[in-house]
């Protein structure tokens, strides 16, 4: 790390230690959304967009951004922006709009979230915002935790990953949706035959046969550790044929569904306990920064 961009992290994140954070509000929403706005327009308070899915291209009053999948964009206050996306394609982002007057930033920052820590932090801000129990105590240490996980990504950012990690991401990240070769490879501007191309020579298998070997693993996983119906855990992880993920379960691993849990799953467990601890996997929840 260099000196300098420790220094100004440091500096940004004892600001953010005594800084008042107030949501104005928050969202989330998808491309069906009235509240899309496709005009110019600006805030008199912070907005942070963050992409679950599809992307945007955003123009700014001196230069354009793309954003895509895993990545936020914080618009300070007055700052004029427009984004235009493609409206039929599928698109869910959150929406979260925060005054605080002791931060100050004077440019829109991009920034990527590799590790989807942002994205964990807005699915447990958005929960306890929308909670009829919120607690403004806890709301406001997500806000805290947020807005210093964004100045590290951003003093600090990842190397660029690897394309076919990428489309990796996203699949383990959206297993219950229908997910096809045009929209990985559109979230990597590569044609279909080419991102193949790439997928097999950096895993060994075709985009769509590791989608399918993640959405076993995950059905393996419930059938072991809970007692949810197998037309659930079937959809839960992406098949919305209760029939064909039978035959695709019993196809890639030799035993049916019921069989693999009866083999593998709650009937080993002791005691007649059958914990439901994982009952939601699969499920998709719902430039420089200068501060005075």
């Amino acid at each position: 790390m260099e000196a300098d961009a420790v220094r100004r992290y440091e500096n940004v994140a004892r600001i953010i230690e005594g800084a008042r954070f107030e949501i104005v509000d928050f969202w989330r929403f998808n491309e069906k959304s009235d509240i899309w706005n496709f005009i110019p327009h600006a805030h008199n308070y912070f907005e942070l967009i963050f992409f679950l899915d599809g992307n945007a291209q955003i123009s700014l009053e001196n230069r354009s951004l793309y954003a895509t999948f895993s990545d936020a964009l914080l618009y300070p206050p007055k700052a004029l922006h427009t984004e235009h996306l493609q409206i039929n394609h599928r698109q869910e982002i959150y929406c979260l709009q925060v005054r605080c007057a002791d931060i100050r930033i004077y440019e829109v920052l991009h920034i990527q979230d590799r590790h989807q820590q942002i994205k964990l932090i807005l699915d447990g801000l958005f929960a306890e915002y929308n909670s009829p129990a919120c607690d403004a105590h806890v709301v406001d240490t997500w806000m805290r935790a947020l807005a210093t996980v964004m100045a590290r990504n951003y003093f600090f950012p990842d190397a660029p990953a690897h394309p076919v990690e990428t489309c990796m991401m996203y699949m383990r990240h959206n297993l219950t949706r229908e997910i096809s070769i045009r929209q990985l490879a559109d979230l990597i501007h590569v044609s279909r035959s080419y991102l193949n191309q790439l997928f097999v020579r950096h895993t060994g298998v075709t985009p769509m046969q590791y989608l399918l070997d993640i959405r076993i693993d995950a059905a393996k996983s419930l059938l072991m550790t809970t007692d949810r119906r197998i037309s659930d855990i079937a959809e839960d992880v992406g098949f919305h044929s209760p029939k064909y993920f039978c035959a695709t379960f019993h196809r890639r691993t030799g035993m049916s569904p019921r069989e693999y849990r009866n083999s593998e799953g709650l009937g080993r467990l002791s005691g007649g306990e059958t914990p439901d601890a994982r009952a939601g996997y699969g499920r998709s929840y719902g430039e420089s920064m200068l501060v005075q």
